[in-house]
């Protein structure tokens, strides 16, 4: 049974959930989430995951562990990371993993198919080498998307409006990420729900004739952090997936 929203899951079903080592690497988007959590349990008291910011689990914790990897602009320290934290610094193989990329590391110098390839390479490996492991693959977070009337008018004449390069670079990820991962292993499409408005509706904006996801302007109160409002929205299907996953 796939629950569809938080109301509908048993409260036997979060408590298994709470007995599950999970780990989460991340960045600053992570925090927000990791708030969202706190703020879903407030209204849902039958949620009561056990959360640890560190980079060491015991067998018999049931935690959600989590923690920042690598650095800020630089996605392959991520991976890296990541991968050395499960390999070396866990201490026992969770039941579940995810790492989560930033906006701020797709930019219009950024090769996605690079950080994509790599980012595949290395879930195999963990895969092999620890088969019982559930990776959780993430979308990488979008940002708000602004059309100036500078853009617009760059657009009309033919020259290339900055502005909607890095969206579109953080689309392009989650394309090849959607196309290898998506109906075959776990994915947690941050990028889909962020660019989900409250009535369904999808944010996007247009390039050369293309449409590409954009962050909806009510869930950020910065343009790419998450406020309360995205917090909660985005925290709420996050759970609903390790719910239904785990």
């Amino acid at each position: 049974m796939q629950y569809k929203k938080i109301s509908d899951v048993p409260a036997e079903k979060w408590q298994e959930l709470a007995k599950k080592n999970i780990y989460f690497g991340h960045q600053s988007v992570g925090f927000n989430i990791i708030d969202g959590i706190k703020l879903v349990e407030q209204e849902y008291p039958e949620i009561k995951l056990h959360i640890v910011e560190g980079r060491s689990l015991d067998k018999n914790d049931g935690v959600l562990l989590h923690s920042r990897v690598g650095e800020n602009t630089k996605p392959e320290t991520k991976i890296n990371d990541f991968v050395n934290v499960i390999d070396h610094e866990l201490g026992v193989i969770p039941d579940a993993a995810a790492l989560k990329f930033c906006y701020v590391d797709a930019n219009d110098n950024v090769n996605v198919r690079k950080i994509f390839d790599q980012y595949k390479k290395a879930m195999a490996r963990l895969r092999e080498e620890h088969p019982g492991l559930i990776i959780i693959h993430f979308t990488m977070p979008l940002r708000t998307q602004p059309i100036s009337w500078k853009a617009r008018l760059k657009s009309i004449i033919g020259r290339e409006p900055w502005e909607f390069k890095d969206n579109i670079k953080r689309n392009q990820f989650n394309q090849l990420l959607l196309a290898e991962y998506q109906d075959k292993e776990p994915v947690f499409d941050i990028a889909g729900y962020e660019s989900t408005e409250p009535n369904g509706r999808k944010k996007t904006f247009e390039y050369k004739g293309s449409k590409y996801a954009a962050m909806v302007p009510a869930y950020s109160s910065d343009g790419g952090h998450l406020n309360q409002t995205g917090q909660k929205w985005i925290a709420e299907n996050l759970l609903l997936l390790l719910a239904n996953t785990l």
